[in-house]
């Protein structure tokens, strides 16, 4: 799986605040995620949920039937 090395870095970090391998972290984020999710974006959008939350902001709602959106 290719992900950019800043990604692969907060789920390590991920990984080593659950107390856990990066293997099982992202195999527990491929169990959870929907159906219409790929692998690589779900693993980007837990790095991103986790990173804001450790640093006290809240995580990005979906917005429903929108993929991205731009600001």
């Amino acid at each position: 799986m290719t992900l950019e090395p800043a990604f692969w870095e907060a789920l390590a970090e991920m990984a080593r605040a659950d107390g856990a391998s990066l293997n099982a972290t992202a195999s527990r984020i491929d169990a959870r995620r929907p159906p219409d999710q790929g692998l690589a974006s779900a693993l980007r959008v837990a790095a991103l949920e986790w990173a804001l939350r450790r640093r006290g902001d809240q995580p990005i709602a979906p917005r429903a039937g929108k993929a991205s959106s731009s600001q």
